[in-house]
């Protein structure tokens, strides 16, 4: 074998190398991005569907005028997949980390405004009509974190191949 020859396999087994590690990385980063995405994905639609329960259910008028408050108690982390991965958001392109960093301190707000509900209603000095204004709020706020999270899950699923 002449010399030329053995340049030329040296620098085809460098190049293919590289390019074997090139499309390996992009690979595994890409597969790590759909996974990632369908994680979060899944975790704003689970967390949608027990919020869903929460609100209404708090605030009831019953048929003869008086009201009945109602507590939730919420002493879980039921943002795991949030707070675990929030390293790996740079998968994901500058607005859609944006979107989801917001969603999830507004969900975050929402449980500590629940939390503050709870507190409310079981203090037996605080007025009807005060109670009335913050569940306003908290309704509000339910409104926003889930017109955010629908919008956040489907650019997720965008991702999703």
């Amino acid at each position: 074998m002449d010399t030329g020859t053995i340049i030329t396999s040296i620098i085809t087994s460098a190049v293919t190398s590289v390019a074997i590690f090139y499309w390996k990385s992009h690979y595994e980063a890409k597969t790590q991005k759909n996974r990632l995405a369908s994680a979060l994905a899944a975790e704003i639609q689970a967390l949608m569907v027990q919020y869903g329960k929460i609100g209404t259910p708090l605030l009831q008028i019953l048929p003869d005028g008086t009201k009945k408050f109602y507590i939730t108690n919420i002493d879980d982390d039921f943002f795991t997949i949030y707070n675990h991965n929030a390293d790996k958001l740079g998968y994901f392109d500058t607005n859609l980390v944006k979107d989801i960093v917001c969603l999830y301190t507004n969900a975050k707000g929402f449980v500590c405004s629940i939390k503050t509900w709870n507190h409310l209603v079981q203090e037996p000095q605080k007025r009807d009509e005060e109670i009335e204004r913050y569940y306003g709020c908290l309704t509000r706020q339910k409104a926003e974190v889930f017109t955010a999270a629908e919008q956040v899950v489907n650019n997720l699923q965008k991702i999703i191949t």
